[in-house]
């Protein structure tokens, strides 16, 4: 380690400068979204002179999107992000890892459990730690619709309102942020086979795999067990649930 001794003004003092080796201090790199698939119509509002974006344009922060009817897009970042909206998505990135979405859905997939996503809708808040991806929706309410795809995602709205999402499980998060519904189990098999933002993209999700095996594996353990549709969050404290007939016929 070299020493040096220095003189500042008509003060003596002393200047310990060192040289050691550079040691990285848990530095957090921002990712950086790339447009990485785009399908129909999408308008960008915010940025002077740039009304739409391209593959291979980045994703400017503070920017208001609107994916429209029919429409789908994808952002990826080299760390390992991946964001999909789907139609009739309004959305802003206001900051690397802060997603406003106020109205429509969205897919988010994590690499790691650090550091933390941060999203808003309407009436409702709550930060995201992977490894792992879900699907997110805006309810009727305000709040969100959270399905678990991929992993084990962490959700917290508060200090003492944490949850775990797993493949095929759906909560909503109630206006105010102040609590989750009950969780409800649904067939990854079917979302798969209905949900856009899974299959409706030329590139397959990278976890595609991942979610096949889970459901396999899910139809094994919830075979024989009643089948229901979850509707949206109205109110602040219940959601829709519609029993299926399947004897019933069209």
């Amino acid at each position: 380690m070299n020493v040096r001794f220095c003189a500042i003004g008509p003060v003596w003092s002393f200047c310990l400068l060192a040289v050691l080796p550079f040691v990285a201090l848990g530095a957090v790199v921002s990712p950086r979204f790339i447009i990485s698939q785009q399908d129909g119509d999408h308008f960008l509002r915010g940025v002077p002179g740039l009304s739409t974006l391209g593959n291979g344009q980045s994703l400017p922060l503070g920017a208001s999107v609107f994916v429209r009817k029919d429409a789908r897009l994808e952002v990826a970042a080299a760390s390992g992000e991946l964001l999909r909206f789907g139609q009739m998505t309004n959305f802003v990135l206001k900051k690397p890892r802060e997603l406003y979405l106020w109205k429509g859905a969205a897919l988010l997939s994590l690499p790691g459990k650090d550091p933390v996503f941060a999203i808003q809708s309407p009436l409702a808040s709550m930060k995201v730690a992977g490894p792992g991806a879900l699907m997110m929706g805006v309810t009727e309410s305000g709040g969100f619709k959270v399905i678990g795809l991929h992993g084990q995602v962490e959700l917290l709205i508060s200090k003492l309102a944490t949850q775990t999402i797993r493949p095929g499980e759906l909560l909503f998060i109630y206006t105010g942020s102040r609590d989750f519904s009950r969780k409800v189990n649904i067939e990854l098999s079917t979302l798969m086979q209905t949900a856009t933002l899974i299959r409706d993209f030329e590139k397959p999700l990278p976890f595609l795999a991942d979610i096949v095996t889970s459901s396999k594996r899910q139809n094994r353990r919830i075979k024989n067990r009643f089948r229901v549709l979850v509707g949206d969050a109205k109110t602040d404290k219940e959601f829709q649930l519609m029993i299926i007939d399947e004897e019933k016929k069209e």
